[in-house]
């Protein structure tokens, strides 16, 4: 068994079937190990960590000082487990704990969001050399929007409820919204079709707090088109819209009923600026932008909705509706 081989440091915070741990290896030393089940829950575990790994590997050799080593992989027979060990970034962390610390000024705040635009942009000028395939847009909003809030309507409690004052209509009607606001865009071919990181969140970028070296961890293929859009707009859902920050949140006796966008302090703000200026476009990109900003709540929906986690699966709805009628 592996376990009788390593010591373990640290236990992180994992994806909901896999597990992350700090360990001390025989041969490796000081690495992460993250493992899975090769048996239960195949469709969501395992054959997405090994999705994960194969990403990882492909994006490692193109943009090798982006992203940490793969080091082993491999099956535990006895204990049903498939594992894959990383070398560990020393000194490195989240950005999402980077910018909770509160003693950050707003020249490092400005830097490290530089960074991180300039280690996206040499990622994304990797380009495929074959257009994107036709419809990938339509098939993206149809099954990580439109079924989502179509299955999933029964479970949300939104009635008069608002969010920033907003009063937040039915899942029919942001599907409508979804229809139109599609029906506007042009085609989206002109876009770049390039590798992405695929699920950037803030939590899955690491950053060095003294150099503000930038690392990229949790790769996976969230989005089915691959384009720079999709790796801001979860950049995004991050900075601006604060999802981690939301679920470190314990829930409270606020009310429920009147959300509002989530006050989490300059460093988010001055961060977040300096991303959006990178965004700054045309009307045509607006609106998917917008598509996706709003794509990355609703397509949460089954997961927190499977969790029985209705308190966050109403207020990420909520906000969702908000931003696809926000005006560009």
């Amino acid at each position: 068994m592996l376990e009788d081989k390593i010591e373990i440091i640290k236990v992180f915070k994992g994806g909901s079937l896999s597990s992350t741990k700090l360990i001390n290896h025989p041969e490796f030393k000081k690495c992460v190990l993250k493992e899975v089940s090769n048996i239960s829950n195949r469709e969501y575990g395992f054959v997405r960590f090994c999705s994960q790994i194969k990403r990882h590997s492909q994006l490692q050799s193109s943009e090798p000082e982006l992203f940490p080593e793969i080091l082993e992989i491999g099956i535990d027979i006895k204990d049903k487990q498939a594992y894959c060990i990383y070398k560990f970034m020393e000194d490195y962390i989240s950005i999402l704990d980077f910018l909770n610390d509160q003693q950050i000024s707003d020249i490092k705040l400005n830097q490290a969001a530089s960074n991180l635009i300039n280690s996206l942009d040499k990622l994304h000028k990797n380009e495929f050399k074959i257009p994107l395939v036709n419809g990938s847009l339509d098939f993206y909003l149809k099954e990580e929007m439109i079924r989502p809030l179509i299955e999933y309507e029964k479970y949300l409690d939104i009635q008069n409820k608002t969010f920033e004052g907003v009063e937040v209509q039915s899942c029919h009607d942001v599907i409508s919204k979804i229809y139109e606001l599609f029906e506007k865009l042009e085609k989206i071919d002109a876009q770049k079709y390039c590798m992405i990181h695929g699920n950037a969140t803030l939590e899955n970028i690491l950053i060095n707090p003294k150099t503000l070296e930038i690392s990229f961890i949790d790769v996976y293929d969230e989005t089915y088109f691959d384009i720079a859009l999709s790796d801001y707009s979860q950049v995004l859902q991050c900075s601006k819209y604060l999802y981690g920050i939301r679920m470190r949140q314990q829930k409270n006796n606020v009310d429920e009923s009147k959300y509002k966008l989530i006050d989490a302090g300059k460093n988010f703000k001055i961060f977040n600026e300096v991303i959006e200026k990178k965004l700054i476009f045309n009307n045509n990109q607006d609106l998917l932008l917008k598509l996706l900003n709003a794509s990355q709540f609703i397509r949460l929906l089954p997961f927190r909705i499977k969790s029985n986690d209705i308190y966050n699966a109403n207020y990420f709805y909520s906000l969702a509706f908000w931003i696809l009628n926000q005006e560009n």
